[in-house]
């Protein structure tokens, strides 16, 4: 995105396909990407997989440990990915035999973004990728595969969706991800929404906050009222009027 804010304040009119700002386009995206390296933006991690690489250390050293986080080929993978080129997919499909997972996630994602037309040229590589190590990696191919597959990829796809949102099997975040993922599917996933009806609400999480956003989620699904109190979040105090006497 490209906004021109003297003119645009409200940042309303997208300037970055237009062909008069092109040169300003370049300047500011490798001014940001220069950013994102010289700080280690660790925010190109999904962030359960932030965590995982940060365990016995803090994401901060993590970020600036080339070996725990390759930046550089990370930050170049989320471009090739965004940039929804279509011949970008030879670079795509490469990704997803890296053994780096932010690597591969970002191949998945490139994928996705791509809709039915990106689903058709790696077909192949996302129907592996479902079943790959990383459970984010998982839910992104999946996801695709629901989304813009055949009834076939959807049939194996959902239960796949299903099984990584639950609590009790994944932690938090892969099942945060698995939910939103699910939701976006609309009527896509009404062959599962008995099953989502029997995932838990509750798990082990990092912070308590998580629990609730995976209670909402899951409420939002199935139509249900949220289980803030067994979620481990206050319950919402009811507003109302004050008598006098």
């Amino acid at each position: 995105e490209l906004y021109d804010l003297q003119n645009d304040r409200d940042e309303v009119h997208n300037l970055a396909s237009s062909p008069e700002h092109v040169v300003t386009l370049a300047k500011m995206r490798a001014a940001q990407e220069n950013l994102a390296l010289t700080i280690r933006d660790v925010g190109l991690l999904p962030e359960g997989e932030m965590h995982q690489r940060s365990e016995g250390t803090t994401p901060y050293d993590m970020g600036h440990d080339d070996k725990l986080y390759p930046a550089a080929r990370v930050l170049k993978a989320a471009g090739i990915a965004s940039s929804l080129k279509m011949d970008a997919m030879g670079d795509l499909k490469a990704g997803f035999g890296d053994s780096d997972n932010a690597i591969r996630y970002w191949s998945t994602i490139g994928v996705l973004m791509r809709g039915k037309d990106g689903l058709a040229a790696a077909h192949d590589e996302m129907v592996k990728a479902a079943s790959d190590s990383s459970t984010y990696v998982q839910v992104v191919a999946n996801w695709s595969l629901a989304k813009y597959g055949s009834d076939a990829d959807r049939a194996a796809a959902l239960p796949k969706l299903v099984n990584l949102a639950n609590w009790s099997q994944h932690d938090v975040f892969t099942t945060m991800s698995a939910l939103n993922a699910i939701g976006d599917l609309g009527d896509k996933a009404k062959a599962i929404a008995e099953e989502l009806k029997k995932l838990p609400a509750k798990g082990e999480s990092p912070d308590g906050r998580f629990a609730g956003y995976t209670a909402r989620l899951l409420a939002d699904l199935t139509g249900s009222k949220p289980a803030f109190e067994d979620a481990g979040e206050p319950q919402p105090k009811k507003k109302g009027k004050k008598r006098g006497k």
